[in-house]
């Protein structure tokens, strides 16, 4: 399975490895979460699902940071590849906020439930569990929309930078025209 075969990249296929691998490291977490609280007998409270949700926000911001570091070092203008590249990472971003209650889903259950049963799922704790969802969401899209918009994000390299050859010629041709015109002028 290669990212960048052929001439066009694959965006959204570097940005599904990044945020599997991202996944795996969160699962990994909240697992260390969960037996951190029930040893210190936080489990059952909400505690967990906000130490959760601050591992799941932390683990996609640094997904975004990777994806957005690696791109913008492959593309070097900002232009209709850059644009193709900053939307693949913004699809990424919601997928990853979509699958938040499943990714949580095992803290959840185990914080709001009591012991042995699932989580009753009242509509105080949906609700502040979507809340807190939709703040992390509205976060990450505004950080990576500031990068995408070039805010945030390195500058492109100048257009004689990228393409030296072709600006070293048309300096030569534009020197050469100015040379005849002041012979012309000056005769």
């Amino acid at each position: 399975m290669k990212v960048w075969a052929g001439s066009r990249r694959n965006y959204a296929l570097r940005c599904a490895q990044v945020f599997l691998s991202t996944n795996r490291a969160l699962r990994i977490e909240v697992g260390e979460i969960i037996a951190r609280n029930a040893a210190d007998g936080l489990l059952r409270s909400g505690a967990t699902i906000r130490a959760s949700i601050a591992a799941f926000e932390k683990h996609t911001a640094s997904a975004v940071a990777i994806l957005q570091t690696e791109f913008s070092s492959l593309i070097p203008s900002r232009g209709r590849e850059w644009k193709r590249a900053m939307g693949a990472v913004d699809q990424a971003i919601q997928g990853q906020y979509r699958s938040a209650r499943h990714l949580l889903e095992r803290p959840f259950t185990i914080a709001a439930g009591p012991v042995g049963t699932p989580a009753p799922n009242g509509p105080s704790i949906a609700n502040a569990i979507d809340d807190e969802l939709r703040s992390a969401k509205e976060r990450a899209a505004q950080q990576h929309a500031a990068f995408s918009e070039g805010w945030t994000a390195p500058l492109a390299k100048p257009w004689h930078e990228r393409h030296p050859i072709l600006y070293a010629l048309g300096a030569a041709v534009a020197g050469s025209i100015l040379t005849a015109i002041v012979a012309v002028v000056t005769k």
